[in-house]
Parts: C-alpha cells; structure tokens; sequence
C-alpha cells in the first residue's frame, strides 16, 4: 500500500505544480523544482524505500513533463491525476489480489513435491 501511497504523493506534488498557472508556464522553476525533489530524495533510495521513492519520482517527472505545454496552453488535467493513481492502484490492487489466490495453492503439500 505504500506503493500506492507514494504514487498518490508523486501525483499530489506535479498536480500541485501543474494546477496553477503561475507555476505551469515557469520553464526554469518547473526543471529546478524537479532536481530539488530529486536529489532530497536520492539519499533514501539505498534501502527498503527504494521502489516506493522510485515510484514517487516518476510520478512526479509524468505529471510535469507530460502535461508541460510552454504557454497558452491549459493547466494540469485532473482526468490525468485521477487516472495515473487508478491505474497503479490498480495494478497494485491486482498485484495483491493474485498473490492471495496464488499463495494458498502454492503452500500445499503436493504443489511442492
């Protein structure tokens, strides 16, 4: 679940960045911003958090650079926000759900021999 959780920070974070237009249309902030979060977030990565802070830099990187227009353009899409924390909540629900169908069969005496 943390997966997820992390997904939703990452997406909270470039929403947050793409929603208003003061900060959407800043060629030179949006790059910073994303090195900033980036390189506080690096040192986490050597251990048990390393898929979880993955998962939130990228989030983040899609949500700005796949939503960045240059100007005149509209501001972040919450259809695209709502959709990328689905589609991992999904898989990550997906995930889970197998492991659980999955584990009981595997488990069994005869399975192993």
């Amino acid at each position: 679940m943390m997966r997820v959780g992390m997904t939703a920070a990452g997406a909270c974070i470039g929403h947050a960045l793409m929603f208003s237009p003061a900060t959407a249309y800043q060629p030179a902030a949006l790059p910073i911003t994303l090195l900033v979060v980036t390189f506080t977030a690096a040192p986490f990565t050597a251990g048990q958090f390393k898929v979880m802070l993955t998962l939130l830099l990228v989030t983040l990187n899609s949500m700005v650079l796949c939503q960045y227009t240059g100007c005149c353009g509209g501001v972040g899409s919450v259809t695209y926000f709502l959709g990328r924390i689905g589609a991992t909540g999904g898989g990550c629900l997906f995930a889970m759900l197998l492991n659980r169908l999955l584990w009981p069969w595997y488990r069994n005496r005869w399975v192993l021999e």
